[in-house]
């Protein structure tokens, strides 16, 4: 459950040693120098200065639970869509063994929480645009229907949208217009319903006129 979050550790760290040394970036701000929030980019973006409000091994410490004397924001909103993104992307668990991979992917979320805290600025904006330009990717842009095969080699399940489907015939990409055709459909045969209930009561009434003459 891990093996993914561990192959994508060298990216992490080519990216980082790539905006350390670059010198365009080095006191370049995001916005102006006179705000200090991303006046840097090569550092952390110094959202608010909190060493007044957490312990001292916080603020001061060594290691990965000192977080230095200010609170960065930019770290926290990468690890948050990280995990936006893992919830949509990954497929439901449909069993135990998938249920404990997913919660580890969590539990490693939050241990890269730590250690992305006192990243550059400009890595983790990197990390937030990727990542939001993935989900409008994954929004906006046609998909494909994921399925399993069984030992047979029949399709016999299929996943879509977070949800399971054992019958391939229900399994359809309900669009606005497939939705409006579904109520189409419905309302129809509830109009044919009633139509054949009223057929049968005329001929239940047409029954009982004969009985009375």
């Amino acid at each position: 459950g891990c093996w993914v979050m561990l192959i994508q550790l060298p990216i992490f760290i080519a990216l980082y040693r790539a905006i350390l040394v670059d010198v365009e970036l080095r006191q370049a701000p995001l916005f102006t120098e006179s705000i200090r929030f991303c006046s840097n980019l090569v550092a952390p973006d110094m959202f608010f200065y909190w060493s007044d409000y957490v312990w001292t091994t916080i603020s001061c410490g060594y290691g990965m639970f000192g977080l230095g004397p200010y609170f960065n924001l930019l770290p926290v909103l990468t690890i948050a869509i990280f995990i936006i993104q893992q919830k949509i992307m990954m497929p439901p668990a449909l069993d135990d063994q998938a249920r404990m991979q997913q919660n580890m992917m969590k539990f490693m979320m939050v241990f890269m929480g730590f250690l992305f805290f006192k990243v550059p600025s400009g890595l983790c904006l990197y990390f937030i645009m990727s990542s939001l330009w993935g989900l409008l990717e994954r929004k906006f842009m046609p998909k494909a229907d994921n399925f399993e095969l069984s030992e047979e080699g029949v399709i016999d399940m299929r996943v879509q949208n977070g949800k399971a489907y054992s019958n391939v015939e229900t399994l359809k990409k309900e669009g606005f217009f497939a939705r409006l055709s579904k109520k189409m459909e419905e309302f129809q045969k509830a109009v044919e319903e009633r139509d054949a209930q009223r057929e049968r009561q005329m001929r239940e009434e047409r029954k009982l006129k004969k009985r009375g003459r």
